[in-house]
């Protein structure tokens, strides 16, 4: 989703890969979907589900986003069995580094959970899968009419 995602927005993007450990993952823009997928792969993450390492590392390096994509099943949890979670470090990047900074949580699973609480500040919840997912960011920032403008275009 990555490899998508940098292909499809434009402009600057940072992407990362999470597993046991996180890295940021260059992408670069006139790459196509499969060589920036093939980076991915290589990143050596390891393979749990520690997706709350991105926001750490944001953090940490007190870089400033204005949003951040997170494409999961909704099942991330902290494999070291501390009890660091994805919501409290989106709560504490807000906090410490920007608190108008926008993350969007694509379920890409639809098992009816969530990975932060449903009024959680700085949170847009998104479900499903197509390209088309990405073109609700602009609307929703614009705070155009989503509804309406989906009506008219599909």
């Amino acid at each position: 989703m990555g490899a998508m995602a940098r292909h499809l927005c434009g402009g600057e993007v940072l992407v990362g890969a999470f597993g046991e450990t996180y890295r940021d993952v260059f992408l670069p823009a006139g790459d196509s979907v499969l060589s920036n997928t093939e980076r991915l792969r290589q990143s050596n993450v390891g393979h749990a589900t520690n997706a709350w390492l991105s926001l750490q590392a944001l953090r940490q390096r007190k870089q400033k986003v204005d949003r951040v994509l997170i494409f999961s099943d909704m099942q991330c949890y902290d494999s070291s069995q501390g009890n660091a979670s994805l919501a409290a470090q989106w709560q504490a990047y807000r906090r410490e580094v920007n608190r108008d900074a926008l993350l969007y949580s694509v379920d890409l699973s639809g098992y009816g959970t969530l990975q932060f609480p449903p009024q959680a500040p700085g949170v847009v919840f998104l479900a499903g899968w197509s390209e088309r997912v990405l073109d609700i960011i602009p609307a929703y920032e614009t705070r155009a009419d989503i509804l309406a403008q989906i009506a008219s275009t599909y």
